[in-house]
């Protein structure tokens, strides 16, 4: 009996578990020891008011955290042309990156959303360091990054079927975005793209 996906989302939990070994290999961390990677499948910080939605996936080694958005080749932003980002997409990553600065400079959590004026997140204001919001904010960054040293690296994550072709990355943007890429295989007989997440061990 396997697990049976389709789409980025079902592929990004298929590159976090089953194909790990191969996006580490593309994230360059397959020498980091597996203790001291943290990885989180589709966190969400919230939507509405005071949210900005959710990544894909964020993985964190010892130096580095990765903010992923996953894509595939029957997403609406993946043209021929090359991939784009929307504007909630991008801004989703400019506003961790604020919040992660702050994160490495404050020392007071309750006073953390106290002062935000003359940052980029002033316009950018959530409800008060108790709600339910900071408190997911919070859990996060002391998950990935608890001694308030490491860097971020902006990750565009491509999973290509066999017939489908490589595009580059076509966005503008004033943050830095890399591109990596995943193949998979459909492999159930279901007609689509339809894929095995997982396949059962039981006989």
């Amino acid at each position: 009996m396997s697990v049976i996906g389709y789409g980025e989302d079902a592929l990004t939990f298929w590159a976090l578990s089953t194909e790990w070994d191969s996006l580490a290999n593309e994230l360059k961390i397959n020498k980091v020891p597996d203790e001291e990677i943290v990885r989180l499948y589709r966190p969400s910080f919230g939507r509405g008011k005071y949210g900005f939605g959710e990544f894909d996936a964020i993985i964190s080694t010892d130096k580095v955290i990765f903010l992923i958005e996953s894509k595939w080749e029957n997403s609406s932003e993946v043209t021929s042309k090359g991939i784009k980002l929307t504007l909630p997409q991008q801004n989703r990553h400019k506003v961790f990156h604020e919040l992660h600065k702050k994160w490495k400079s404050v020392g007071d959590w309750d006073g953390y959303f106290q002062d935000l004026k003359g940052t980029k997140l002033e316009k950018w204001k959530v409800c008060d360091s108790k709600c339910d919001l900071a408190k997911n904010i919070k859990s996060i960054l002391k998950l990935i990054d608890p001694q308030k040293k490491k860097n971020i690296k902006n990750i565009v994550l491509l999973f290509l079927h066999p017939d489908a072709e490589d595009v580059d990355l076509t966005l503008e943007s004033d943050i830095e975005f890399e591109k990596i890429t995943i193949g998979y295989k459909p492999n159930v007989n279901i007609d689509g793209k339809f894929f095995a997440i997982q396949n059962s061990t039981r006989p």
